[in-house]
């Protein structure tokens, strides 16, 4: 079974709210105790994040995971 979809869904919305407040994603990474180049292959798709790693980005991001697939859409 093929995830590079999924992947890039979750990649991209990551990136959308972090660019929504203006991050860098040393910021985002260092907020979310995630290494920035990890963060990077996150927004990428290239990675298959843990929901625990994911809770942690969304937390540093103040959304919750719903609304954070929710805002993608739009």
């Amino acid at each position: 079974m093929e995830y590079s979809g999924i992947l890039s869904v979750i990649g991209n919305a990551v990136r959308k709210e972090r660019r929504h407040r203006g991050w860098t994603q040393e910021r985002l990474a260092e907020m979310s105790h995630v290494d920035r180049s990890f963060l990077s292959k996150i927004e990428r798709g290239e990675v298959n994040v843990s929901v625990l790693t994911l809770c942690e980005i969304v937390k540093a991001l103040n959304v919750n995971i719903i609304e954070l697939f929710a805002n993608n859409g739009k």
